[in-house]
């Protein structure tokens, strides 16, 4: 009996020492991993920080707007551009020996990095947010492109790409190459040619294959194609568009008019029809058209009040409240009772409209 007790004794000293040592293991592998946190303090911490503790949602793009990453300004442009170049994973050893710690004790571990993707897809998603002001980031986001084209995150660059505006013209090669990627959401490679001002040749096959698709995707490409023709038959296939019993052809062919600045006499006759139509995607979007053409009546803007409390068009509602300025102030409580931070982009243009209506502004 008291031989069992000795071995049950020095089997329970083994495993502690062994679990002792997997613990220092571990916790030197962290520690030799970590390095300097780097950036402008964001929240009383340096922006890496936060961007290495990105939590599993931002795998998505994005988290929620009152993030510290969210409510930081054009100063972390850097800190994300170097997140997007860096393919370096430093604890990487670190997660891969976690999967083999105990549960009970992995807790009680330190939190490992966030995985280069989830930052990479983050941060490009984050740049485009700052439109213009991440103009420099553009080369960097093409690269990502180019070596991960069927990886995770491409469709974020892509995104980021087009939110940055003409900026980006150098980076319409890399755009063209989105059409067609499996990775890429239908109609994403558009927005970003509308975005960046230029339709170029090689674009148009790609969208004249979109017009046969779904109304969300070929109304976009109705526009885009009328765009960069500017001929007779590209302008009726928008009216048609315009006309079509299919609801979200019409809706999305005209919010996407938005992005042309010469609308023609008949086109915005069209629209105004559309915004008493009784399809409120419809009036929506027509009414963002026509904001940006320039038009201020108040069905028109008693249309995109309405647009700001659901539907898919609310963030363009909110920016084309934006675009009318102080004449649509009378949005602002719906503005503040529509707010939701678990959205950061419909939270901008709200801010947006908000700041359009005070005449103060803070660029984020």
């Amino acid at each position: 009996m008291g031989a069992d007790k000795l071995k049950k004794r020095v089997f329970v000293v083994k495993g502690l020492l062994v679990g002792l040592f997997v613990l220092l293991t571990v916790l030197l592998m962290y520690w030799g991993s970590a390095g300097a946190e780097t950036g402008p303090q964001v929240a009383g911490k340096p922006a890496s920080f936060w961007l290495r503790r990105l939590p599993f949602e931002a795998d998505q793009g994005f988290v929620g707007f009152d993030h510290p990453l969210e409510q930081a300004g054009p100063e972390i442009i850097p800190v994300l551009i170097e997140a997007i170049e860096s393919g370096k994973d430093r604890h990487g050893m670190y997660r891969k020996v976690l999967r083999f710690v105990p549960p009970p004790l992995a807790k009680s571990l330190p939190e490992p990095d966030a995985p280069p993707h989830r930052m990479r897809t983050y941060s490009a998603f984050r740049l485009g947010q700052f439109g213009a002001a991440a103009s420099n980031a553009v080369p960097s986001l093409e690269r990502y492109y180019i070596d991960q084209t069927n990886g995770f995150g491409v469709d974020r660059v892509i995104q980021a790409i087009g939110s940055i505006g003409p900026a980006s013209e150098s980076a319409l090669p890399t755009v063209i190459q989105a059409f067609g990627n499996p990775q890429i959401p239908s109609g994403w490679a558009t927005t970003a040619l509308l975005q960046i001002g230029r339709i170029p040749p090689e674009a148009l096959p790609h969208l004249e294959l979109d017009l046969q698709k779904q109304g969300f995707i070929a109304g976009p490409a109705a526009v885009a194609l009328w765009i960069a023709k500017r001929d007779s038959n590209s302008i009726e296939r928008v009216h048609l568009a315009l006309e079509s019993a299919n609801v979200n052809f019409q809706a999305y062919t005209a919010v996407t008019l938005r992005f042309d600045k010469q609308l023609p006499s008949e086109t915005k006759s069209k629209l105004r029809m559309l915004v008493e139509s009784g399809q409120p995607s419809v009036r929506h979007g027509a009414a963002v058209a026509l904001a940006y053409s320039g038009e201020r009546s108040d069905k028109i803007i008693a249309a995109l009040i309405e647009g700001l409390r659901g539907g898919g068009f609310a963030t363009f509602c909110a920016l084309a409240l934006a675009e009318i300025g102080p004449s649509a102030k009378e949005a602002m409580p719906e503005l503040k009772a529509s707010f939701d931070t678990n959205s950061p982009a419909l939270c901008r243009a709200f801010t947006k409209a908000m700041e359009a209506f005070s005449g103060v502004s803070r660029q984020q």
